[in-house]
């Protein structure tokens, strides 16, 4: 099992993956979280995971301004 955040600073993303599927927050965190992922590989970085098995409505485009930080 793999820790999920969707909220505060950890779930940065929630409103920005929300508002491009057109989905409620609480949708889409449903929907993310009844997925079955695997793991390909782990990063360099301790706990950053490669998953495959997204939903295809969950598909959304990389931000346009990349964070400097990854909390």
């Amino acid at each position: 099992m793999i820790l999920i955040i969707y909220s505060g600073a950890a779930g940065a993303n929630l409103a920005r993956v929300a508002e491009h599927t057109g989905m409620m927050p609480c949708q889409m965190v449903e929907c993310h979280a009844g997925a079955n992922y695997v793991v390909y590989f782990f990063s360099f970085q301790t706990g950053f995971p490669y998953l495959c098995g997204l939903p295809k409505a969950l598909a959304t485009p990389w931000s346009a301004e990349p964070r400097l930080q990854v909390k």
